[in-house]
């Protein structure tokens, strides 16, 4: 069993990789019946910004963007 964290771009940022939130909400199914991985959790990109506060806003967003 591979043990893998999925990597969400809930910033939209270009220069950042990994799922859009909605493509996640759309592609969990699948991921989830993969015969060999264990999803662990979700890594989350928030944008670059000089007050901590302002990307601490979009952890918040979790995976259904609330």
């Amino acid at each position: 069993m591979q043990r893998v964290l999925l990597q969400v771009n809930v910033s939209g940022d270009d220069s950042k990789q990994g799922f859009s939130p909605d493509d996640l909400r759309r592609d969990w199914p699948a991921a989830r019946s993969l015969p060999h991985v264990e999803i662990n959790g979700l890594m989350t990109m928030a944008p670059l910004e000089d007050d901590p506060e302002l990307a601490r806003a979009h952890d918040d967003q979790g995976a259904d963007g609330e």
